[in-house]
């Protein structure tokens, strides 16, 4: 997950009236399911296909 898809997805929260710190924590909550299903899968260097 690039910088400006963390962004968007804050933003995304932040627009539909949520807190910043919600946001935030949705994000922290999204890279680590992401980090998860990739050492699970043991995808640790590849390319991830766009969501």
């Amino acid at each position: 997950m690039t910088h400006d898809e963390m962004t968007e997805f804050a933003d995304r929260w932040v627009g539909t009236g949520k807190r910043h710190n919600v946001a935030i924590t949705a994000v922290m909550r999204r890279l680590i399911v992401t980090a998860h299903a990739r050492l699970r899968d043991r995808r640790h260097g590849e390319e991830r296909t766009p969501i």
